[in-house]
């Protein structure tokens, strides 16, 4: 899908409010002006409205998402009261929410998010638009926001996994465009950048190792791949991928070295730690092919310490698949991130 226009302006003239949900949480009136909203679900009952414009929300619904350990009775008072705090807050109130019989409403016209502007410009094959919507992305979703509520949490760490891969596809998509031009300072800001939302992912860490390169860096491309090896290492227990490794000793046959005999060889006092089983069938990490699941769990632990929560990890399989190892590591990977392992 193409956009005509690189001119991103969703209804302009009835806008009342910019609502900023991308890296925390922040309102202002639409010259600029920030306001102030005291009441903490009464913000995310503002953040669940504006993701949902131009649709009524029973209020029964909207209780139960934010006020679920109430009785009915307080829940829905709960919700007036929260509701009371938002017309208080901003300007034009009956512009922006509508309450009318048992539902509550946003007017899409009356609030812009950069959540949606970055879902709109994600669309554009537009370089501009694209740069926009890097920009749009200064961090998770409502992030360091807690909410006591198990629903809107849920809520909440979807949009941000979804909108934390949307920002992914944007910036890969950018990385594309920059090293086809030959920007390859640009292309060098923007793989950074990629790296902080998927640090384990090599290919990324392999396109920053390439850019340094052609920018004539060698020792920070060697560097990189110094850091890739240490946090696989650490993460996941396992050395870097071959094409990983490969282009490491390219790299320093450039620069006119010699290249090590095993780079991707774990230090003496580590080899003598194994972190895992040995696996029946040779590999002696116990962890090849592996690299997937192990992302998967590195990834569900990173929700847990976002959420400040514990959580259980079921691991279903046939026997002889190698289960106990990989539940085995991902017990080590859970202790080093400071949470207890039980079972």
């Amino acid at each position: 899908m193409k956009r005509q226009s690189s001119v991103f302006s969703p209804n302009e003239s009835m806008a009342v409010i910019r609502l900023g949900l991308l890296g925390g949480f922040e309102v202002r009136r639409e010259d600029g002006e920030p306001l102030t909203i005291s009441m903490r679900k009464a913000k995310a009952l503002l953040a669940w409205l504006a993701s949902h414009p131009d649709r009524p929300q029973p209020r029964e619904r909207v209780a139960g998402l934010l006020w679920a350990d109430s009785a009915e009775a307080q829940a829905r008072h709960s919700l007036r009261q929260a509701l009371s705090v938002l017309r208080r807050s901003l300007p034009d109130p009956d512009v922006v929410l509508q309450a009318v019989g048992d539902s509550v409403t946003l007017r899409g016209g009356a609030v812009e998010t950069d959540v949606a502007e970055l879902r709109e410009r994600a669309l554009s094959d537009d370089r501009q638009d694209l740069e926009r919507a890097a920009a749009l992305y200064r961090g998770d979703f409502l992030e360091a926001t807690a909410v006591a509520a198990s629903g809107f949490e849920d809520w909440m760490l979807q949009e941000r996994s979804a909108l934390r891969e949307l920002a992914g596809q944007v910036l890969r998509r950018l990385s594309e465009r920059y090293v086809a031009e030959g920007a390859w300072e640009p292309a060098l800001r923007n793989a950074s950048r990629l790296l902080t939302l998927d640090p384990l992912r090599e290919s990324v860490q392999r396109e920053l190792m390439l850019l340094y390169s052609r920018l004539g860096r060698p020792a920070e491309a060697l560097r990189q791949y110094r850091t890739c090896k240490a946090l696989v290492q650490r993460e996941l227990g396992i050395a870097p991928e071959a094409e990983t490794v490969d282009l490491y000793r390219r790299i320093l046959k450039e620069r006119g070295r010699s290249t090590p005999a095993e780079p991707d060889r774990a230090p003496a006092q580590d080899r003598a730690r194994p972190r895992s089983r040995p696996d029946p069938a040779g590999d002696q990490s116990g962890l090849l092919g592996r690299e997937a699941e192990m992302r998967q769990l590195a990834a569900a632990l990173d929700a847990c310490v976002e959420a400040s929560a514990g959580g259980t990890l079921l691991v279903r399989g046939e026997a002889g698949i190698g289960k106990t190892t990989l539940v085995a590591a991902a017990a080590d990977l859970a202790r080093t991130r400071g949470f207890r392992v039980h079972g």
